[in-house]
């Protein structure tokens, strides 16, 4: 039987479980036990501080030492229900005869399609490199708000990615944690024209990346028709993006604040 811990962390398993096991105040006293300074994962709510965190952790390859620390917290708690099963082949202890030989080869193919998968191939945006690519996504948010299109959404989003957009006249907070459902009712109310997102800049570090663009454009909902503009470089009104590379090599949204 395998051994759990070397299974791959489900990273929405372990959200799922930590939002009904913490508190805000837990998961406070967590960050600081882990060496990790509280106000630096951004949300107003434990659903929000819980995505952020481990998404952090993620990027930092530390969501072993989140799961060893709830473990010491919640031993009570089945956190190893937050491992999905390790690749077929693992299982496999005979190294000789025919059966090595097909597993060697296995493993050989396997090599060739994870470096072929990883190459970004199968992106959907590509530009000359990283940087150019991102525009192109970020641009691409725009298209798909014009058009209404849940396809580009799907394209250029995390399925998980955290959206947060501050009202401007009175500084009040929405959240999202899947960007289909935020943009799904955004279409079924509401139609743009002319939408669009300029002075795109930004900084891309390795599988990591952010990213700023000022935004402007119109829309009507029912009756009414108005329309937006939000200068980059304020930082009242810009947009703020971070993005990361999946396991394909595709750029994707993982975060996205806007007001």
């Amino acid at each position: 039987m395998e051994d759990k811990q070397t299974g791959r962390i489900n990273p929405s398993k372990l959200r799922d479980l930590m939002r009904e096991h913490y508190n805000l105040a837990e998961l406070q006293e967590m960050c600081t036990d882990l060496g990790v300074d509280y106000e630096d994962i951004a949300g107003d709510t434990l659903h929000a501080r819980v995505h952020n965190l481990v998404r952090y952790f993620k990027r930092q390859n530390r969501l072993e030492k989140l799961v060893q620390r709830s473990k010491e917290l919640r031993p009570a708690v089945d956190w190893d229900s937050v491992y999905d099963n390790g690749p077929i082949w693992r299982a496999a202890t005979r190294r000789n005869g025919v059966w090595g030989t097909a597993v060697l080869l296995i493993l050989v193919i396997a090599a060739g399609v994870y470096g072929y998968a990883r190459s970004g191939r199968f992106c959907a945006y590509r530009g000359e490199d990283d940087y150019a690519t991102i525009i192109q996504i970020i641009k691409a948010e725009s298209q798909a708000v014009n058009s209404g299109n849940l396809q580009i959404i799907t394209a250029i989003f995390a399925p998980d990615a955290y959206l947060r957009q501050t009202e401007k006249a009175d500084g009040s907070i929405k959240e999202w944690f899947d960007p289909l459902a935020r943009y799904s009712a955004l279409f079924e109310t509401t139609t743009f024209q002319n939408a669009r997102h300029q002075t795109i800049s930004g900084t891309v570090n390795g599988n990591y990346a952010r990213f700023t663009s000022g935004s402007y454009g119109n829309y009507t909902t029912g009756e009414y028709h108005g329309e937006y503009a939000n200068e980059a470089g304020n930082p009242d009104e810009e947009e703020v993006w971070t993005l990361e590379k999946n396991f394909y090599g595709c750029w994707r949204i993982t975060r996205f604040e806007f007001h």
